[in-house]
């Protein structure tokens, strides 16, 4: 916590002063740090550094390392570096998104892969958190960008049936608060999906085995969604 204040310090100005080749090597040490770290709550203030890091070098058009690695993470085969990976990458989105514009479509196709993750909830879950924040900066006349969203929105739904009747609340909240995000854009991501997400908010709300909380917060995306 208190490196990512330092590198974020006067919009990264302390990070800009260090000399290049210490920050090159803090940029190739760091990840390897994280991959190392048997601790998840150490490895995603891991991620959290990465992405103080990310959101003042990618605009500098340095760091271009990072996407890669973290691509590559997220297609290993132990779950450990896939749940790493999707971290890092929503942690960095939730920093920058423009530095990834021209990633877009790479980032739709890795996406619909960790949808799918057959060992890890945190993945999946994870995932779906960072399309709900790429859905923010996608505009109306982009097309295809709302075509691929619009096709991995009926998995969405699917990963938060899968908190519900898991019993995994903090998951469930997590994801009801994305797909309120995604109620409230303006940009038409859900239009196809509506009565699906009508009836599946309908259900959860009338589900007494729920815990009340995830049950009002179903109703209150009911309500979003009906507006």
């Amino acid at each position: 916590m208190e490196l990512r204040k330092r590198v974020s310090q006067k919009s990264g100005e302390l990070w800009i002063a260090v000399p290049q080749h210490e920050r090159t090597e803090i940029k190739q040490r760091l990840p390897q740090i994280a991959l190392a770290e048997s601790s998840k709550l150490v490895r995603h203030a891991d991620a959290r550094v990465i992405s103080a890091i990310a959101a003042i070098e990618i605009p500098l058009q340095q760091w271009n390392e990072l996407l890669p690695f973290v691509s590559q993470c997220c297609m290993s085969p132990q779950v450990q570096q896939r749940e790493l990976g999707i971290y890092i990458l929503f942690t960095v989105l939730e920093s920058i998104v423009e530095g990834f514009s021209e990633h877009t479509k790479e980032l739709f196709t890795l996406f619909q892969q960790l949808l799918q993750d057959p060992e890890s909830a945190e993945v999946r879950v994870t995932t779906v958190r960072a399309l709900g924040v790429l859905a923010q900066y996608i505009d109306a006349d982009e097309k295809a960008e709302v075509r691929a969203f619009q096709q991995l929105l009926p998995s969405m739904i699917q990963i938060l049936q899968g908190c519900l009747e898991s019993g995994d609340d903090a998951g469930a909240r997590q994801l009801f608060d994305v797909f309120e995000t995604l109620l409230i854009l303006e940009v038409p991501l859900l239009s196809r999906h509506i009565p699906q997400l009508v009836e599946f908010f309908l259900k959860g709300g009338s589900n007494k085995t729920y815990d009340d909380e995830l049950r009002i917060m179903s109703l209150n995306a009911l309500s979003w969604t009906v507006k």
